[in-house]
């Protein structure tokens, strides 16, 4: 999932970001979605730091659910 926002305000600060439990990684990314490096991610809560009237985008990676598996049908 890709997360985009800005800081409107003009003052620098901590954005927090509560996520789903399934969230198991996160990237700080440019605006073309390219890496720029990975975010601390605890608890399903990130934490970005923020300049005045910066564009952040941030790559969520989630935890897919378990593939079942296949069934076999009698002939």
């Amino acid at each position: 999932m890709i997360l985009r926002f800005y800081e409107w305000a003009g003052s620098e600060s901590d954005v927090k970001i509560e996520l789903p439990s399934s969230a198991q990684t996160a990237q700080e990314t440019n605006l073309i979605e390219r890496p720029i490096g990975d975010l601390p991610l605890s608890n399903g809560l990130l934490t970005v730091h923020t300049r005045p009237y910066e564009i952040k985008t941030v790559k969520v990676g989630f935890k897919l659910p378990p593939v079942p598996e296949p069934v076999q049908i009698a002939k």
